[in-house]
């Protein structure tokens, strides 16, 4: 909740209501929220999240895992900055 209060942008992933990394302006003050696998963020952390990102994916494909997501996700945001 302090981050959220001092004003950081909280970006969190999730498959619900989110949009792709390049329709957000990732901020230099942005915090990435990544949930496990098999059960994606708690409550409490979406509860403090700005907004939510996925990854686009086709086919069968259902998740990455966490790491990976994250390491894509880093790079889409440093890329775009």
């Amino acid at each position: 909740q302090a981050w959220k209060n001092q004003g950081h942008q909280i970006i969190g992933s999730r498959l619900e209501d989110s949009v792709p990394p390049e329709k957000i302006r990732f901020s230099s003050r942005g915090i990435l929220l990544i949930g496990n696998e098999s059960h994606g963020l708690s409550r409490k952390a979406e509860s403090l999240c700005t907004g939510f990102v996925k990854i686009p994916m086709t086919g069968d494909v259902e998740s990455l895992n966490a790491s990976i997501a994250a390491s894509i996700l880093m790079y889409q945001f440093m890329k775009d900055s």
